[in-house]
């Protein structure tokens, strides 16, 4: 089973998993190429002493093409949820922290041993997953399977992902009476993403906008009766268990306002999207909104400022001639709706705008009539 995708909020760019999965990838090619007494050089070695530098090396070392694919792809649908979260360089702080930590352990546990050794990301990923788990458990990641030549794709918890996997390792570990083999290693590395997420959580590191396992857990216990009907009532429900006050709400703008500031566009649309259905119109500013479009038009992304810009003119009507007149740009021209344009200009009453605006929209007009009257297709128009 390949994670390939999640819905779980990401708030960066994912540079550093990227680049981490090219540094494996060149890692593993020019291993191919190095002389063998060379390679056991970068191993993490059984039974000859403590090695810091082997504590890294080993951790981009790969026994195959399966074994390097496999440990990708799972370090793309894992590392882009942690990552997503905490941004690049806190990121490779989490991924060398548990790998260096893990192969250290391991290592001093073998100091007696005669021979042997191992390598790989394997620990990591499974202390990706297990922090994924603490901080995403309700949200999926979609996922590709194969069985024999049959593929197929769907959606699972992160958390029952997560269970699988890391209780498969658990009860192989305890059949075998708790021996050093690559499930007990896996399961050190989850024991240390446990570790890692919930010290993150509790010292407020990472922001999981009430979605983190504890508030989950505390959000069942509410469910049960425990949490007073008044204070029910004072909330809007996102799921189950997960509510929004109006001061959580102002707090997630604000953070909001910094990414924007931050030119993180993708993350504030991120904040924007999860908590846009459940603030009231008192509590956006115009500047919140045409911020954001202005910055999501920067970055090309035209398809998703368009609810931005229709959620403008439900809030502020009184003020909503130039985003109209934007709107309709981006319709006619980058998304081909000119009848939704057409549709959009109509609604701008005579005087709203000055001069100079004014002949933009009868020149935006005269394009949008030429291309609907051309035979562009819409399937529908909305009624903005």
């Amino acid at each position: 089973m390949i994670p390939y995708r999640t819905d779980a909020p990401i708030y960066h760019f994912p540079w550093a998993t990227i680049a981490l999965i090219v540094l494996n990838i060149i890692t593993f090619a020019a291993a191919l190429a190095a002389p063998e007494d060379e390679l056991e050089n970068w191993l993490l070695i059984y039974g000859e002493g403590l090695h810091p530098i082997q504590w890294v090396t080993s951790n981009f070392l790969h026994g195959g093409l399966m074994h390097l694919t496999g440990n990708m792809f799972y370090l793309w649908g894992f590392g882009l949820i942690v990552e997503g979260k905490l941004g690049w360089w806190k990121f490779l702080l989490v991924f060398f922290g548990i790998g260096v930590s893990e192969c250290a352990t391991e290592q001093a546990m073998m100091l007696g041993a005669l021979e042997g050794g191992s390598f790989g990301a394997s620990s990591i990923i499974y202390g990706l997953l297990a922090i994924a788990m603490i901080w995403a458990p309700e949200n999926e990641v979609s996922i590709f399977a194969f069985i024999g030549i049959r593929t197929f794709t769907f959606d699972i918890s992160i958390k029952l992902f997560a269970a699988l996997y890391i209780g498969i390792e658990a009860a192989t570990v305890f059949v075998s009476d708790f021996a050093v083999t690559s499930s007990l290693l896996h399961l050190m590395g989850a024991l240390l993403g446990v570790a890692v997420g919930t010290v993150f959580v509790k010292a407020g590191w990472v922001d999981c906008e009430g979605w983190d396992l504890f508030s989950r857990l505390r959000g069942q216990s509410a469910r049960r009766g425990q949490r007073p009907a008044a204070a029910a009532q004072a909330t809007t429900a996102v799921r189950p268990g997960i509510t929004w006050t109006a001061a959580k709400i102002s707090a997630a703008i604000e953070r909001m306002r910094s990414q924007l500031q931050a030119s993180q566009t993708r993350a504030a649309l991120a904040i924007y999207e999860q908590i846009a259905p459940h603030a009231s119109a008192a509590q956006w500013t115009e500047n919140d909104l045409t911020s954001l479009i202005k910055s999501l038009h920067d970055a090309q992304l035209w398809n998703e400022s368009v609810p931005v810009m229709v959620h403008f003119l439900g809030v502020f009507p009184q003020n909503d001639a130039r985003v109209r007149l934007k709107l309709a740009q981006v319709l006619t021209r980058e998304l081909n709706r000119p009848s939704q344009a057409l549709r959009v200009l109509g609604r701008i009453r005579a005087g709203e705008l000055p001069q100079q605006l004014e002949k933009v929209r009868r020149n935006l007009e005269q394009q949008a009539t030429k291309h609907r009257d051309e035979g562009e297709i819409e399937l529908e128009t909305e009624d903005w």
